[in-house]
């Protein structure tokens, strides 16, 4: 199987103005999640999905530098328009999606519910679904097959835009799984949306890159004790 990882992404953020290019131990915000992808070993690339606005040129200036490929769609609130265009630039069969607000998405995690997406021949599979994962550490994975479907049937516009909220919505009519994480740790917020967000991660950042620069979920609970 064909697998790619792929970065929502966007600098029009309307409570933290590129927010993606934050610095973290030095490096963007968006470099850290681009690397914590290119750990998940099945994966064969890696791109930006974002959109034609001016503002996303430094987007695509970062991938052309970090030999990613950025996929720009015409359309910003037309989300499941602009994952199915991807399928135009590269046959695959699997994609991982991320939002780019998540710099602490944990690879190991990814790895173990794809290899039983893989295992299984599911649909779709995310571990949104168990609802123990701190916020900020939720991915999708989507069969191509699926988001192709999804581009075809769905027509109205909120569906469109919220396309993996409404897979979730219906997941009784896919095959769908989950992993659980050890303890419900649902109420830790870890994701980046906010000032109070940013002076938190990068804390942890600065306390955890220099000794590994992919450090996982354990290792940001232990620091945050």
């Amino acid at each position: 199987k064909k697998i790619i990882g792929v970065m929502q992404a966007r600098m029009g953020s309307s409570r933290l103005p590129g927010k993606v290019f934050l610095p973290l131990a030095d490096r963007p915000l968006v470099w850290h999640i681009m690397t914590r992808l290119r750990a998940v070993k099945s994966i064969s690339d890696i791109f930006i999905a974002t959109t034609s606005d001016k503002k996303n040129d430094v987007l695509e200036d970062f991938s052309n530098k970090n030999q990613i490929i950025c996929y720009r769609h015409s359309d910003e609130n037309d989300i499941v328009g602009r994952f199915n265009a991807i399928s135009k630039l590269v046959d695959y069969d699997v994609m991982i999606k991320v939002n780019c607000d998540c710099p602490l998405i944990d690879n190991n995690e990814i790895q173990k519910l794809l290899d039983i997406f893989l295992e299984k021949k599911l649909d779709f599979a995310s571990n949104q679904f168990s609802n123990t994962y701190p916020l900020g550490y939720s991915f999708q994975i989507l069969h191509s097959d699926l988001i192709k479907k999804c581009d075809y049937f769905l027509s109205n516009k909120t569906d469109r835009e919220l396309f993996i909220k409404w897979i979730m919505d219906n997941k009784e009519s896919f095959k769908t799984d989950t992993i659980s994480y050890k303890r419900n740790m649902s109420k830790l917020r870890l994701t980046l949306d906010t000032k109070e967000d940013y002076l938190l991660m990068k804390r942890i950042f600065e306390k955890l890159f220099v000794k590994n620069e992919i450090f996982g979920i354990k290792e940001v609970l232990n620091f945050l004790n």
